[in-house]
């Protein structure tokens, strides 16, 4: 499963992204081992691979989103 997450900085910046995880506990795990020390994480939602954006933070699978036009 893809999970969306949420968290703030030390500084108290927001910011969101994405967990592949099994459950949303794992994904919480994950985000924190992988986020700057400081961070918190603040919320956690189940997430679809079309949510995804080439501009997306991935915490820990690659971003291999890519949009392509045709004209």
């Amino acid at each position: 499963m893809i999970w969306r997450i949420f968290w703030k900085t030390s500084d108290g910046q927001s910011f969101g992204g994405f967990v592949r995880a099994n459950t949303r506990t794992g994904a919480i795990r994950i985000a924190g081992r992988k986020l700057q020390k400081g961070a918190i994480v603040c919320g956690c939602v189940e997430a679809y691979p079309h949510q995804i954006t080439p501009q997306s933070i991935t915490l820990n699978f690659p971003n291999e989103t890519d949009y392509q036009f045709f004209g």
